[in-house]
């Protein structure tokens, strides 16, 4: 492969175990998420402290193949509030299950004793694969998450369902009453916002267009699978698993 001859590659930071998502604070910092539940700091200023404990869930992490600690977001008034909300699997009498929880920074570290559940995923955890994973925050200040189907194509056509879906909910728990198919006690579940998906891992707004990107796996049989990049919007269907791609 040829690059250009002025680019050079440096190696600033080394000792990560399955780094899964990366989030930059507002004085420079990283934030890095290892999968099995760890937060680590990484002063970008000074690359040669290496990295620092940040926040440690892995006691209360539910592990293995595509589980664990998945995805971040800061809070748009993190300077002021200091509020990080991450997605992870979390360890319960049962086989576990995904939610999203609000922590609070304190300077150096976020306090585990300020976890404040935002959404605990309806259902347990049913495959260790397809888990989706990416958490965002958009422009009207709602977060939005994605959901794998973890195997399972027809309920991501299933609005009973939280598989296979985009997710959106107020920071403070509550579920927005302009969601697409809210319709109150049963039936829907009044937080998904978009659906038919099977695996999208990423998720991120690009606040200048004001467009949601959401990247998924394609499917198993090589000759027809189709990477997807979709762009979301509230009450789509994308489709899975009757097609992928443009079809």
């Amino acid at each position: 492969v040829q690059t250009d001859p002025a680019f050079q590659k440096e190696n600033v930071l080394s000792g990560l175990g399955e780094p899964t998502s990366i989030s930059a604070l507002p004085d420079g910092r990283m934030l890095i998420l290892q999968k099995s539940g760890e937060i680590k700091v990484f002063d970008t200023q000074n690359s040669q402290a290496g990295l620092s404990n940040y926040l440690n869930l892995q006691p209360f992490v539910q592990g293995g193949f595509e589980t664990g600690l998945l995805d971040i977001a800061l809070d748009p008034d993190f300077e002021t509030n200091g509020y990080l909300y991450v997605y992870y699997s979390r360890k319960d009498s049962g086989s576990g299950r995904f939610r999203i929880s609000r922590f609070t920074d304190n300077g150096t570290t976020a306090d585990l004793s300020s976890e404040f559940v935002v959404w605990d995923k309806p259902e347990q955890i049913a495959s260790g694969f397809h888990q989706g994973g990416g958490l965002d925050i958009g422009p009207d200040g709602k977060l939005y998450l994605t959901t794998g189907e973890e195997f399972d194509g027809n309920l991501s056509q299933d609005l009973t369902h939280s598989n296979g879906k985009v997710i959106r909910v107020n920071t403070d728990g509550s579920i927005p009453t302009d969601n697409p198919f809210s319709d109150g006690p049963g039936g829907n579940l009044d937080e998904i916002w978009a659906y038919g998906l099977r695996n999208p891992f990423r998720a991120y707004w690009d606040f200048p267009t004001n467009r949601l990107f959401i990247t998924e796996v394609g499917g198993n049989i090589q000759a027809e699978a189709q990477e997807d990049l979709h762009l979301g919007e509230a009450g789509a269907n994308f489709g899975w698993p009757q097609y992928e791609g443009i079809s």
